[in-house]
């Protein structure tokens, strides 16, 4: 896409004028200066209108609030009648709304949660380029110990050991975890396995999901699992290998990579940076 032009009608604009407005738009014709002349001469305002013209995708033409969950914060401001005519420069949001109105449900109000999800979308990448550089800092074992750092500030994770070595049984952390009420006889412990690799792009290698497994074999308490992994995203075969342990275990295990672990890392071991 490259360039757009919008029209905004102030609610207090003639019925009339704006029915006008929009008609000539649906049929695929828009016009700069419908009606604005400063000396009000006539011959200026006739030369305005012819060539002010100009072609509209009628497809393209399309209703909504400004206020809507579904327009960019940023650009909503933007949206906001500020004079006759000025420039939106919100370029990638707007294109993003376009894409957004094809399909998308209209009718929620702006909230601090929808704006939020903007935030969340807006700073994966960032993210995505912190565990980037955790896994350039923090190679094999001292990443098994940041992340082991790390669980110790998760609310109610009562002891972490780091196994690591060959004979860690499948087992890099064992992370003990403790719910329930704080009254004697009605709290419980549980054991997560937690396996941590370095892995750049997509984790492709399904050697995690084979150690979980052993894990599981050598820890009969264990009652969940925890895959760490430094890569961008995982692989259908690796997801698949994943579910696969799930139901042959019965056994919750969870993946933890790309942009999620930098924001687990940052929430939870910030305070080590």
């Amino acid at each position: 896409m490259s360039d757009y032009t919008i029209y905004a009608l102030k609610g207090d604009v003639d019925a009339g004028m704006r029915a006008a407005v929009y008609s000539s738009l649906t049929q695929g014709e828009g016009r700069f200066g419908w009606s604005y002349i400063k000396d009000a001469n006539l011959h200026d305002l006739r030369r305005k209108i012819e060539t002010g013209r100009f072609p509209v995708d009628r497809e393209s033409v399309s209703d909504f609030d400004r206020n809507d969950a579904m327009v960019h914060p940023a650009l909503s401001t933007r949206l906001k009648l500020q004079g006759r005519y000025w420039r939106i420069y919100a370029k990638t949001e707007f294109e993003a709304l376009v894409e957004a109105l094809k399909g998308g449900p209209l009718g929620r109000p702006r909230t601090t949660a929808t704006n939020l999800a903007f935030l969340a979308n807006e700073i994966r990448p960032f993210l995505m380029r912190i565990t980037e550089q955790i896994h350039n800092t923090h190679p094999n074992y001292d990443l098994e110990q940041f992340v082991a750092s790390a669980l110790k500030n998760v609310p109610g994770v009562r002891e972490v050991k780091c196994q690591g070595g060959a004979g860690d049984h499948g087992a890099d952390v064992l992370a003990i975890i403790e719910s329930g009420l704080p009254v004697s006889g009605l709290q419980q412990q549980k054991t997560c396995v937690v396996q941590v690799k370095s892995f750049q792009g997509e984790h492709w290698d399904t050697k995690a999901v084979d150690d979980i497994r052993r894990a599981f074999d050598y820890y009969p308490e264990a009652e969940m699992g925890l895959i760490v992994s430094t890569a961008g995203a995982s692989t259908e075969a690796f997801e698949n290998a994943l579910e696969q342990l799930r139901k042959d275990t019965k056994k919750p295990v969870s993946l933890l990579i790309g942009a999620d672990l930098a924001a687990f890392l940052l929430r939870f071991g910030g305070q080590l940076l």
